[in-house]
């Protein structure tokens, strides 16, 4: 998979927990990433 200009991986989706939030530094910006559940619909 090719990351486009101007985008940083920093995880892969499996290494996420659900509704559990990771933190990182990009560029010495603190950034958070959460996975988060798909809301099911009535």
């Amino acid at each position: 998979m090719n990351i486009p200009d101007g985008f940083v991986k920093v995880c892969n989706i499996n290494e996420l927990k659900d509704e559990e939030g990771k933190q990182f530094f990009v560029d010495d910006v603190e950034i958070a990433l959460f996975k988060v559940k798909k809301a099911s619909l009535p």
